[in-house]
């Protein structure tokens, strides 16, 4: 803790999925019975205001495989390996969840870190 600001810092493993459907919010498993088109080191830092529940987060992603898949017969590849790209997000949490909070965000292109 910083004063009234709580600060997390994580890293890990992202993987994207190209879905299979169905799926369900209310089971997340469901969104990774897909074929993972997309993987990618990742870190993250979140810092929430303890005050008023509000937050922020920095993303990074890394990629280190990306597979093609088709679509509506087209041929698509999201990414390529060692390409990286940043998601920011602000945010409000909700301490009476569900939903757990609401947040809105943004993504970008970043040079390898």
């Amino acid at each position: 803790m910083d004063g009234p600001f709580k600060i997390v810092n994580r890293t890990g493993t992202t993987t994207i999925y190209l879905n299979t459907p169905p799926s369900d919010f209310s089971n997340p498993a469901t969104f990774s019975q897909g074929t993972p088109i997309q993987v990618s080191d990742y870190r993250q830092q979140v810092i929430v205001n303890t005050v008023t529940n509000s937050f922020q987060t920095e993303h990074t992603n890394t990629v280190t495989s990306s597979k093609s898949f088709s679509l509506n017969g087209n041929t698509y590849r999201l990414g390529r390996l060692g390409a990286a790209f940043r998601t920011n997000y602000s945010g409000q949490v909700n301490p009476t969840a569900p939903p757990s909070g609401w947040f809105a965000g943004n993504a970008v292109g970043i040079k390898k870190p």
